[in-house]
């Protein structure tokens, strides 16, 4: 701040509601996820108003197991993100930081896209999942292209989503958590 004084904003935008519903049909477990926040697309003058912070979906899924597969549909936490524990779409479960700022560690891969996910865990060491992910391409706007490359084929942060994307992203991943220590 210039002259160097201080400043002090408080806000409520990185609070988090989480709603989960669970139930039992005969032999199978269901499982619902819905998370939000206020870090939607804030209005000019937000701190000078009302504070009416924009509220935004970050998960909502739906998840059916029976035995050892579970399937779940909706918007989870992508294959890419690294998980600490199987491969559950459970925010928990997932590794990132929990540092104030949300956008999280840098280098870290992370989403949270609309998705169709298979699990297997025969055991509890062993899990494996494919999922069927919405496809973007994003590069940002920081990326020098080269200049042959068509700039149309990727997201260079643009407001508009015209991208082509043809095909869906398809994800595999194996986890493997050892009774040893925590090992995942």
């Amino acid at each position: 701040v210039q002259g160097h004084m201080n400043d002090t904003q408080f806000s409520s935008q990185n609070s988090r509601l989480t709603l989960q519903a669970t139930s039992k049909v005969a032999t199978a477990d269901l499982k619902g996820s819905l998370e939000v926040d206020f870090l939607g697309n804030a209005p000019n003058g937000l701190n000078v108003t009302t504070n009416s912070n924009t509220l935004r979906m970050r998960v909502f899924w739906a998840q059916y197991r029976q035995g050892a597969f579970e399937f779940l549909a909706g918007q989870s936490w992508s294959l890419m993100t690294p998980n600490r524990n199987r491969l559950s779409p459970e925010t928990a479960d997932v590794f990132f930081s929990q540092t104030v700022d949300p956008n999280y560690q840098m280098g870290l891969t992370w989403g949270r896209t609309m998705q169709f996910r298979v699990t297997a865990r025969p055991n509890d060491i062993f899990t494996t999942a494919v999922s069927v992910e919405n496809p973007e391409q994003y590069v940002g706007g920081g990326v020098k292209l080269p200049a042959a490359f068509p700039s149309g084929e990727v997201d260079t942060g643009a407001s508009v989503n015209d991208v082509p994307n043809p095909f869906p992203d398809i994800i595999g991943k194996i986890a493997l958590d050892p009774k040893i220590g925590r090992a995942h």
